[in-house]
Formats: structure tokens, sequence, C-alpha cells
């Protein structure tokens, strides 16, 4: 420092820095420090001439190792912020209780088990005590307290609030409380309250009785029943009851709450809902993922202000023409219902952007869809369409077009005249021939076309100069024209697997590509340059009579970062076992498997004259990869004649928490990959794909962290966020996702669109392979 005096000396920051200790000699020199912040280090005590900083105000002493604090902290009675979160302290210190201008106190991720009353600290505004091991905080008196955390501790009993007038925001979430009492009347100035994931099952009626409380969640919990005193509270603004076992709604609640913004019912057991004749500011509606048969009737302005709407996952067989008519509405969903048909009464000023109607029993759309100026996404995946309509060419704005899994032979010439796709996804239907005049969407990035009947690989796919993904998986392909490949410049994603090609051209090596699956072909060589791409990072081979010594010597030049998998067949005996750019032994009961191969430097390099060591490949008849196939799966791939050990486990429905008409749900215990052999759905498998796998390149393009679309700093061309701005910002809300075929918006286009198609891949773009795969990406 030179000749800086230290006595003038007021801010002190230390981060980082490695400090095991403060020197007493140091804090005589700095007397008059006013700030002091040494988070992230390793200090275990503090100075006992720590009481010296007289002058000291705020101090941040974050993520270190104490356990203590000196008594000479007593004499520290200017100061107003202390921070000691992820500490050691296992009691409250009560050193805090004699400084008398505590404002702000932060006891974050401690091993604190017991609180004293706060009543002492006579100007504390806010106490954060979360994460800690707090069983029991039953008495409350503060009359300055405005913000109180407890989350994640492990208190079974509501606070009991003898005197918080001030008390503003009561976080607790992430404990074992079972009930909101009636003493959550003396917080009268409440404004939010959020008791997620806990064990409550009753809410008492005197919660109507908090005149100013604007927030209430309570996700994740056991409540059977809203009070109807909810209705009553004037100021409310957002009611997420999300995640419970609510089987009835009061008609009160919904008359009452006149300027509630947002209502989030998902995911509870509602089998009826009363008519809605208030909320008329209600902006985000959503009541997905329960019983519901019908929706609930509309007065004349209800849902006046309703911008989003979500509905999937119920039973309801019509829409209400009131809905349509909206002219606020920007996103529809009403996905996996059982709706025939659409109203046609949309607005022709309308602003809707979004309309997922998928796995539904649509087998047409109404004309007036083409009065939606602003529409972009379009979700129609498993209907019972055989055409599409030719409503949708009059989109001018639309952008997302989702028609898979439903029964289209052709696509009409129009398709191409609608210049702002950029995503389109036809896969499983039963299309012989792509036109000509797909070469006119010169701004689509994703295209899909697997699981169809395509003979010829389309030359316009050359003027596609924008496209990045491209799926033609599980067709009858035989010739990929080099001439074609060649040109799509921007393409990053490629699957070719279950088709019939024979070769591939060289000029695929000169594309970008990230991922490449060739799998189940008929491929006997690979162009030399694309096992060299430095972009490529996952090329699939699997199921190819592959030349093993010709493959050997290109996987050995493989860039390290790429993963390779070359999985033989049964039925070629001159591959005997997994093979990969480096070889890696894999266990016998995982029969497909990535390895990254920069963690097998040190591996030797593959002799290409000799052959791997023996490795059960154990594949038998029924398709099991499990342990326990009895004495089977021999060296040389024989069927082994035990039985296999793996067995699905059925489904049962759990008859006591269910009506006559309600569905049980099942959970499978396990994995097992004789499920998918032999057609049965797997946990978190539509019923709709039973029996189908999950192609090894979509999964990868589901994963966080292969990141394959990523592009650099600054292209990002637009931001395509929608929904209720309170919804979106508000720090409490968490996103849940519904069981969409395009997933959500957010971020800019790239982005967005790259986790719409993760989801679209995964709902819509599995195909059949001959085997079994499922990857197993190493960490």
């Amino acid at each position: 420092m030179g000749n800086f005096p230290l006595h003038t000396l007021d801010i002190l920051s230390l981060p980082n820095v490695g400090l095991e200790d403060i020197p007493g000699s140091i804090l005589r020199l700095i007397s008059r420090l006013r700030f002091l912040a040494a988070p992230i280090n390793h200090l275990k005590d503090l100075p006992e001439t720590f009481g010296e900083l007289e002058t000291l105000r705020y101090m941040n002493l974050f993520l270190n190792h104490l356990c203590h604090l000196p008594e000479s902290f007593l004499q520290l009675q200017e100061m107003q912020i202390v921070d000691l979160s992820f500490n050691r302290f296992q009691t409250f210190p009560y050193h805090f209780f004699s400084l008398p201008k505590l404002e702000k106190l932060c006891m974050q991720c401690n091993v604190i088990n017991s609180v004293p009353n706060l009543a002492p600290i006579s100007l504390l505004t806010h106490f954060d005590l979360s994460g800690n091991r707090l069983r029991d905080f039953t008495t409350l008196q503060s009359g300055t307290l405005e913000y109180l955390d407890l989350s994640f501790n492990r208190i079974r009993a509501f606070p009991r609030f003898v005197h918080a007038p001030n008390l503003r925001t009561f976080v607790a979430y992430g404990n074992e409380i079972t009930s909101i009492p009636a003493c959550v009347e003396h917080m009268p100035r409440l404004e939010t309250l959020d008791l997620r994931y806990n064990r409550i099952m009753r809410v008492d009626a005197a919660i109507g009785r908090l005149s100013e409380l604007q927030r209430i969640y309570l996700s994740e919990n056991l409540i059977r029943v809203l009070p109807a005193s909810m209705a009553d509270m004037p100021r409310l603004k957002a009611l997420h009851m999300d995640h419970n076992q609510i089987r009835h709604v009061d008609p009160a609640l919904f008359a009452g709450m006149r300027d509630v913004h947002i209502v989030s019912l998902a995911h509870n057991r509602i089998k009826r809902l009363p008519p809605i004749v208030g909320m008329p500011r209600v902006r985000m509606l959503d009541i997905s993922h329960n019983r519901l048969a019908a929706f609930p009737a509309l007065a004349p302005h209800a849902l006046s202000d309703l911008t989003v709407l979500h509905a999937q996952h119920n039973r309801i067989s019509s829409v209400p023409p009131e809905l349509t008519a909206s002219r606020a509405l920007k996103e529809i969903n009403f996905e996996h219902n059982e709706l025939t048909a659409l109203p046609d009464t949309w607005a022709p000023d309308a602003v809707l952007e979004s309309l997922r109607v998928s796995s539904n029993h649509l087998d047409h759309l109404p004309a007036s869809l083409r009065k939606l100026p602003r529409l972009q996404r379009l979700d129609l995946a498993f209907n019972c369409l055989t055409m599409i309509p030719p409503c949708v060419a009059e989109l001018p704005a639309l952008q997302e077009l989702n028609v898979a899994f439903n029964q289209l032979t052709v696509l009409p010439e129009w398709i191409g005249d609608i210049p702002t796709l950029h995503t389109l996804l036809l896969d499983h239907n039963h299309i012989c021939e792509l036109p000509e005049s797909l070469a006119g969407l010169t701004k689509l990035r994703y295209l899909g076309c697997a699981s169809n009947l395509l003979r010829v690989f389309p030359a316009s796919f050359a003027s596609l100069h924008s496209l990045k993904l491209l799926n033609m998986s599980n067709n009858g392909l035989t010739h990929l024209p080099a001439e074609v490949v060649g040109q799509m410049q921007s393409l990053m994603i490629l699957d070719l697997s279950c088709n019939f090609l024979t070769r591939v051209p060289a000029s695929l090596g000169r594309l970008p590509l990230t991922a490449l699956d060739l799998g189940s072909n008929l491929i006997r060589t690979l162009p030399e340059n694309i096992p060299r791409l430095r972009s490529l990072r996952f090329l699939e081979c699997s199921f190819n009579p592959l030349d093993k010594s010709l493959f050997f010597g290109q996987a050995n030049n493989c860039p390290s970062a790429m993963y390779v998998s070359c999985f033989s067949s049964n039925t070629l005996p001159t591959l005997a076992g997994p093979t990969y750019s480096r070889y890696v032994e894999v266990p016998p009961e995982i029969p497909f498997a990535f390895v990254p191969c920069e963690a097998l430097q040190q591996s030797e390099r593959i002799d290409a004259n000799a052959n791997p060591p023996p490795l059960r490949t154990a594949w038998d008849d029924s398709g099991c990869s499990c342990e326990g196939e009895g004495e089977g799966g021999s060296e040389d791939g024989d069927e082994g004649e035990g039985e296999c050990a793996c067995e699905e486990d059925e489904s049962e429905s759990d008859e006591s928490e269910s009506d006559d008409d309600e569905e049980g749900e099942g959970e499978c215990e396990g994995e097992c990959a004789c499920a998918i052999q032999e057609g049965g759905a797997t946990p978190g498998q539509d019923s709709s794909q039973a029996g189908e796998d999950v192609p090894p390149i979509m999964r990868l393009m589901q994963s966080t962290e292969c990141g394959f679309l990523e592009e650099p700093a600054g292209t990002c061309d637009g931001n395509d966020d929608h929904g209720d701005d309170d919804y979106e910002n508000d720090h409490h809300v968490e996103a849940r996702s519904g069981c969409g075929c395009g997933g959500g918006g957010g971020g800019g286009a790239d982005e967005s669109s790259s986790s719409n198609l993760a989801s679209s891949f995964s709902h819509s773009h599995s195909h059949s392979h001959s085997h079994s795969r499922i990857p197993r990406l190493a960490s």
C-alpha cells in the first residue's frame, strides 16, 4: 500500500483471496472502517480486537468457516447489516441482541437449531434463517420485522405470530408445515406468503382477513379445499395453488377475486370448475393437468384481459366460443384433451401468437383461423388430419408448424409460400414425396421428416441455406446426392438413421456438422473427411456392416472431443463387440454407451489388424439388455438360454384416492429395456409412443450440456418472449412447462427455437430402430 494512511480507510473488500485469519494488529490500524467484506475465504475465528472497529456498519463474511463470534463483537454499536451466510454456527449468536442499530441479518445455510425471541433487536427489518436446522419457530414477536425467510428448515408447525404488525413478506417453503392456522391474521400488513413445498392440508378461513395480501404461493402441498374467504382479499394479485390435491373450488372464489392477475390450479384433481363470473383482470390462467370434462362457463366480459391460457392434459371436448373471440389472448394450450373441432369464431383483430392443440381428435380446422395475423406457433401434432388445411397458408406471421403424427399423405405445394416459416415438423405421417416448393422456405432452420415413406432425397434441399437440423430417419432413402448435400452449408445436425444408404458422399464432410447419425443403414465405409471434422461432436454408426479395419483407422484420427459409437448387430459376426474411437470396456448390462474420448487420452491406440477383446453384446431374442440372463450372452453372440430377470412392473391404479371414473396413475419401478422392446410405454413416455425408441441424436438435442446448436455471440435476431410480464418477472414464480410439442418461448430466436425443437422431438420425433438403442451420455 506504500505510504497510504490506513487510519483513514473506511472500505475493505477481500473476496476469495484464501484469507485464513485477520491479524489483530491490522484491525487497530483501520479503526475507522465502515465496510468490511471478506466472503469466500477460510476464516475460522475473528480476533478479540474485532470490537475495536467501532464505526463498522456493514459486515459480509459469507462462505467462511466461522462457528462463533468474539465477546468484543458486543462493542459494534453502529452495526446495521450483517451477512454470515454459509458458515458453521450451531447456535444463534446472542451478540446481535446488543446491537441497537441492526437492521438486516442473514444467517442463511448454517446449522442453527433454535432461535430466541427477536423482540430485543428493536430495529431489525430483514431476517434470513433459510437453510438451517430449525425444528421449532413457534413464537414471533417483533414490531419492526418486514421480511422473514425460514425456507429449507425442518419446521413442522406454522409460527405463532403474537405480534408482527409490519411483516410484509413471509417465506417458509421447503419445510414440514401441515396447516395454516388462524394466527395468520396477526400479520395484517402481509403482502407475500410463500409456503411452497410443505405438507399443508388445511388453510384456515382467517387468511381471508389479510386485506393487504397480494401474492399467495401454496404450490406443492396436500391441500384439498380452498377457503372461500380468499375471495375477500381485495388486493390479491397472484394465487398459486398448483400441485395440490384440490377436488372442489367454491363458486364464490371465482366470483370475488376482482383484481387477481395470475391463477394457477394446475396439477390437481379438479373435475368441474364453477362458472367464471368475475376475475376481469386475470392475465394468466392455468388449469392444466386436472380431470376437467368441460371448460368452465364464462359470463360476459369474464377473462376479458386474459393473455395466457393453459388447459392441457384434461378431458375437455370443446372450446368456448368466447375464448376464440377474445382480443387479448396471446397463448392458448389445449394439448392432450378430447377436442374434435375448434370454434369458427376467431376475431379478425386477435393478437393470438401461439395455438397448441396437439394430442386431440381434430380432423379439420375452421376457416376463420386465417384471421389470426400474429399467429407464430401452430401445433397440430397427434391428431387425425389427412391434409394440412388451406387456411394455414394465409397466416402471414407463422414461424413454427407441427403436424407430426397425423395421417398426411401429401404436402401441398403452397407450403413454400410461407416465407416466415423456420420450423416444420412432418414426422410420422405417410408422405411419399416432398414438393419442390420447399426451396422457397429460405428461413427454414429445423425440418423433421422422420418415419414417412420418402424414397428420394429432395433436390430442393439445396436451396435451404438456413437449415440447421434435418431429420430424415426411418424412411426408404437409398442415395444421398452429393451436389445437394454439399450446398446445405448451415446444417449442424443430420439424422439419416434407419434407411437403406450404402454410401455417404464426401461432401457431407465439408458441412459444419456437430451431430451425425448414420445408424441402421447398409454403409460399409465412411469418407475420410467425416471422422476428422473438427466441429463434429457426435457420430453414430451403429448397426452398419462397416469394414472393421477401415473404421478403426479412421476412428483413431477423430478429434478428442468427439463421441463415436459403432455397436455391431448380432447378424454381423465380424464385429463382435462395441468399438469406439479409443477402446474402453463397457459393462455388459449397457448395450449402447457413449464414452467421452477426452477422458481416455492415456488409453492405447487400437490395432487395426487385431480383434477387440471379446465382450458380450448382451442381446438375446427378446432384446433385453439386463443382467441376469442366465448363461446366455456368449462371446459369439449366441442366444442365451436363461430367462431375463428384468420384468416390467405393471402400473396399478390408486383406487383409494380416485373415484369411479378417475384414472389411476402408476409409476414404473426402475428402467427396463424389455419394456421398450416389447412395446410397453416407459416412464415419462406418452402412451401413443409406446414401443418406439427415442433416437440417440434426439436425446443429445435435449441435453443441456451438449449445446449442438450454439451460435457465436450476437447472432440472436429477435425475442419471442410471450405471456404475462408479472408472471415471467416475479422471482417467486417457477416456470412449469406443459407436455407440449413446441416448447415455450423465451430468449433469442435461435435459442428459443432450439428449446422448442428439443421439446418437439421428444414428443414427436422418436423413430423405430431395428434394435432398442438407448444412449447413455457420460457426465
